[in-house]
Parts: structure tokens; C-alpha cells; sequence
């Protein structure tokens, strides 16, 4: 007995009916067997995206890539947060937003967050296309030979004259540059939620008594963890104090996804980080691909 080298319909079909049908030959119940047969799939379509748009290679180096950067990302984040953070603070002090955050419990809370972020996510994939294909666009080999500086095929393209040729990106390409961006912005847009999150939680310990947040959401307040000296006073957690901060991260999250892609000034430090390494990779592309036409097309002759 050995492992499998390949995987084809058959062990397919068998991962994906046999656990369920097993239950069903002795007697189980045939809504779970169906339930199992769903959760079969949904596993076996996360493995296929996993592996056919490298899901996780792109974490890793979105990932990486952040923390390798992180002190560059702090600098421009504190260039960029203080007009968010201003805007937000006036909302955290509004009598309003604790109470809407205070009556959204459970999934609908979590559906709301989720919200937020879907949005986000949306208008970034509906700006891929337009933005993946300026990103592929070469007006001269200067450009492609400049930016193919510091990688395996360094000045290889400074040798070819005239306009680069447009080389199309097939589908899987487009997906995989399309999830590169994505997760890239995704990350940023995090970073920036967590920092908001973390200042609205420190400013609320400082500024929001038990009475005032009573009166604000009209319910009892909720204590998480215990009592803290800071600054000569007493400050708990509370949930409310966590609902109103992580809503308001969330909406600015939204904030800057949008701002980082619109807004000429924030696209500049933010959206143009993210996509540098893209329209290098863009530009490898081009040439090696030229470079390869050039060696078939000598060949034949």
C-alpha cells in the first residue's frame, strides 16, 4: 500500500459520498448525512481555490511583506489616521452610536461588522479590472527595464526597442493578480481598523464613566475584567465600550478602503505600496515572455 501520486473523480466521489452514505445504509438520519455531504464539498472548493489561485502563498506574502515594511506602514498610517481619528472620536461621543451599537447583540452584531467589511471588499473587486490592466500597460522598454531592476532577468529588456507588445493575462493570471491586491489592501485596511479600535477602547476607559454609558444606552452596563487604577481613577471594560469601538473600526475600515483607492493623496502612500510589487512582477512578465517569443521565433528560422 502506498499514497496516491494523483487524485481523480473517482477518490473525489468517494470523499464526498461515502461519509454520508455510510450513516444512511445503517438506519442514521438522512438530514445529517446531507448536511455532511454539503460540508464535503464546501471543504473540497476551499482546497481547489487554496490550490488553484495559491491562497495561501498569497497570505503568507501579504503577511510578510506587511511586517517586513511595518515601520514605513506606521509612518504613513500616522500621516494618514489623525483626520480619520478626529472624524471618528466626534461619532464615539455621540449618544446615538451607543445606542444603535448597544441594541445589535449576537449574529446581528457580527453581521453588521461583516457588513462593513464585505462592502470594502466589494468596491475594491469591482476596481480590479480597471486597475489590473493599467498595471500591465507599458508605454516603452525603459519602463519594463527599469522595473525588471534587482530581479533574475536585470537589463534584458533594455535592449528591445519600440512600444512593449500587450501580453493578456489568462483567467487563472487575472484571478491570482486580482487576490494579490485584494489581500494586500485587506491587510492594510485591518491594520487601520485595529489601530482605531485600540485608541476608541483607551479613550472610552478615560472618558466614559458606568453613568454615562447607562444613560447613553439605557441599559445596564456590562463590566469585562477588573477594576484598573489609571490616572488616579477606576476604569473597567465594559462590553458596550467594546461594541461602540469595534463598530466604529469597522466603519472606518470601510472609510479607508475606499479613501486608499479614490482619494489622490491617500492612493499615492497607500494603494500604490500595495500594487509596486505587482507591476513588477507585471514587468518580469513582459519581458521574459518577449524574450521567449524572440528565442522561438529564431528557431523556426
Amino acid at each position: 500500500m502506498q499514497r496516491p501520486t494523483s487524485i481523480g473523480p473517482i477518490e473525489l466521489t468517494v470523499f464526498v459520498l461515502v461519509p454520508p452514505l455510510v450513516p444512511v445504509v445503517f438506519g442514521g438520519n438522512l438530514l445529517g448525512s446531507a448536511g455532511l455531504m454539503v460540508i464535503n464539498l464546501l471543504i473540497l472548493g476551499l482546497v481547489y481555490l487554496s490550490t488553484s489561485f495559491g491562497l495561501v502563498p498569497i497570505m503568507v506574502w501579504a503577511t510578510g511583506r506587511l511586517f517586513r515594511q511595518l515601520g514605513g506602514t506606521i509612518v504613513l498610517f500616522a500621516r494618514a489616521i489623525p483626520l480619520l481619528l478626529l472624524f471618528v472620536t466626534f461619532l464615539f461621543i455621540n449618544a446615538e452610536v451607543w445606542q444603535v451599537s448597544a441594541s445589535l447583540v449576537g449574529p446581528l452584531f457580527a453581521a453588521t461588522l461583516g457588513l462593513f467589511g464585505a462592502f470594502g471588499a466589494l468596491f475594491i473587486v469591482v476596481r480590479l479590472p480597471a486597475e489590473v490592466k493599467g498595471l500591465g500597460a507599458f508605454t516603452n522598454w525603459q519602463q519594463v527595464d527599469a522595473l525588471c531592476r534587482s530581479t533574475p532577468i536585470e537589463g534584458a529588456a533594455g535592449r528591445f526597442t519600440g512600444s512593449p507588445p500587450a501580453r493578456p493575462l489568462s483567467r487563472a493570471e487575472w484571478a491570482n493578480t486580482g487576490l494579490v491586491i485584494l489581500f494586500g489592501q485587506a491587510l492594510q485596511v485591518l491594520l487601520v481598523s485595529v489601530l482605531v479600535g485600540a485608541f476608541l477602547v483607551l479613550l472610552g476607559l478615560l472618558t466614559m464613566p458606568e453613568p454615562i454609558i447607562e444613560s447613553w444606552t439605557r441599559v445596564p452596563v456590562r463590566p469585562i475584567g477588573p477594576l484598573v487604577s489609571m490616572f488616579g481613577r477606576e476604569v473597567q471594560l465594559t462590553e458596550e465600550l467594546l461594541r461602540v469601538a469595534s463598530f466604529l473600526a469597522a466603519f472606518s475600515g470601510l472609510y479607508f478602503a475606499v479613501t486608499a483607492v479614490t482619494d489622490p493623496n491617500y492612493r499615492e502612500d497607500f494603494f500604490e505600496e500595495v500594487v509596486g510589487d505587482v507591476r513588477q512582477a507585471f514587468a518580469v512578465r513582459t519581458a521574459y515572455l518577449h524574450i521567449w517569443a524572440d528565442s522561438g521565433s529564431a528557431l523556426t528560422e
